[in-house]
């Protein structure tokens, strides 16, 4: 089969310069976890960056900031958005506190900025079994 879940599908999640935008690295900045990257098209320019603070171990909370030059539209300079998480219980196996689960990504620790990528997708279907249709 065709590898479609390989490293070199992920390389917009690295920070550097991937096409159009630059991230940069994931930092703590004193009790807060930093992401910011900056994304140019041919029309405009998309800054973003984002806070992310908490224990990380009971709660966290993710507040993001785009702003766009020139505004899009003419109109829409800045966009904002938030997120917030608590811990609902024990961690599932595998898990530890202060996991993280980015889907179609893996799970950042954000305790200690470990990042663990999704192992690549198992096949569907045992092998040797023919395909149905419904």
């Amino acid at each position: 089969g065709e590898a479609t879940d390989t490293a070199a599908q992920h390389l917009d999640r690295v920070p550097g310069v991937r096409g159009s935008c630059s991230l940069g690295a994931f930092r703590r900045e004193g009790a807060a976890w930093i992401a910011e990257s900056v994304c140019r098209d041919s029309r405009s320019t998309a800054s973003s960056r984002a806070v992310a603070s908490g224990d990380f171990i009971t709660a966290y909370r993710i507040d993001t900031q785009v702003r766009y030059e020139p505004p899009l539209g003419g109109v829409r300079a800045e966009d904002r958005d938030s997120v917030s998480a608590r811990r609902l219980g024990d961690c599932a196996v595998g898990q530890r506190p202060g996991d993280m689960l980015i889907p179609g990504m893996g799970t950042l620790n954000m305790t200690d900025g470990h990042f663990r990528p999704e192992p690549a997708a198992r096949a569907a279907r045992a092998p040797g079994a023919a395909a149905t249709r419904p």
